[in-house]
């Protein structure tokens, strides 16, 4: 988080200017957020290309201000930025931040005093922002987080608390609508994405992801297990070999291990994130939206063979897991910064 003219701030990726590039997107929707306050924010990044946070969202004002190189050929993108809150969403939460800049949405994680950890309030906000039907215009949505966390996972003070009452992880649904959305999502992880942090970022299209990011689902470590869906999508991405390592261990992965392995989209020096993060962002905006609809669909339906298997059995050992008193020893262990006194009961 940065401070800039008394206003709250936020690390963003570039912006494509709708004037410019979407003339016709921004004549039927731009106008509309447009009209909204804008923040005023100036980013500062000792990289190249350099960014320059345009504070008015005025046409007039848009210029041109990244370079990009892209196999030897200079790319000149014409960006301003608008942070303009989403109208008419209807979300209004504490705990994530909607925003559209032309055909873009932003999803925002802001809970960065308990590391993003996914309470009760945070999976309701996420699940509303990802069943929201999206605008005709709409290209992609970006998946973010506020400080130097991306996610811890699940909060596991409020899980203690309020106890085991579903067989269902309470992740699942935000999930859910993530995979089944209409529109590609490209997630940027920066520092830990822990556990339900971790399949948060898997369940995105692209994971753009900096080199001190790391990855880890350590809920062997707490006393866990993770559902069939859950473990479904570690399958899909880390093939058998890879998901062993990353359930049975537990440990956290760093972002070049996952790279690698094809489990992450890209990885790069923190500097130069955000360039990183602009080529797919600025790809994805320029592509056919009812092609990118239907790939995702295509590619989702593809690998649901797995949906098909029966698995009530495993469903058992997973509760058994989940409602045994390892778990709570587990959780209330992670909390207090302790090792777990396991007893297998």
């Amino acid at each position: 988080m940065r401070e800039f003219s008394g206003r709250r701030t936020f690390s963003v990726y570039d912006r494509f200017d709708a004037v410019s590039r979407y003339p016709k997107h921004h004549t039927a929707h731009g106008n509309q957020t447009n009209k909204l306050s804008s923040v005023s924010s100036k980013i500062a990044l000792n990289s190249t290309p350099s960014l320059e946070f345009i504070h008015s969202p005025s046409a007039a004002d848009a210029q041109p201000i990244e370079t990009a190189r892209t196999a030897g050929v200079e790319r000149h993108i014409n960006l301003h930025r608008t942070a303009a809150r989403l109208n008419g969403s209807g979300i209004m939460s504490e705990r994530i931040r909607v925003e559209r800049s032309g055909p873009i949405k932003t999803i925002t994680l802001t809970r960065p005093e308990k590391r993003n950890a996914m309470d009760t309030a945070m999976l309701d906000a996420l699940h509303a922002a990802f069943t929201e039907e999206p605008e005709p215009d709409d290209r992609l949505i970006v998946l973010r987080a506020e400080g130097s966390t991306y996610c811890a996972g699940v909060d596991l003070k409020e899980r203690l608390a309020i106890g085991t009452t579903s067989n269902e992880s309470p992740v699942e649904r935000v999930f859910h609508a993530m995979e089944h959305h209409p529109l590609p999502i490209v997630t940027v992880v920066e520092g830990a994405a822990i556990a339900g942090g971790c399949e948060l970022a898997l369940h995105c299209e692209f994971i753009i992801a900096s080199e001190d990011a790391r990855f880890g689902m350590s809920l062997a470590q707490v006393g866990l297990a993770p559902t069939w869906f859950l473990a479904k999508k570690l399958m899909e991405v880390a093939g058998p070999v890879g998901t062993r390592e990353i359930l049975l261990l537990g440990d956290p992965l760093p972002a070049r291990w996952m790279h690698e392995r094809g489990l992450i989209a890209r990885v790069a020096p923190k500097n130069d994130l955000e360039a990183e993060v602009a080529k797919i962002v600025g790809r994805l905006a320029d592509n056919a939206p009812l092609s990118l609809r239907a790939m995702k669909a295509m590619i989702v339906r593809q690998l649901a063979f797995r949906d098909g298997v029966s698995h009530h059995d495993i469903d058992a050992l997973v509760q058994t897991a989940r409602k045994s008193n390892d778990s709570k020893e587990g959780m209330s262990a992670r909390l207090e910064k302790r090792k777990p006194n396991f007893t297998g009961t």
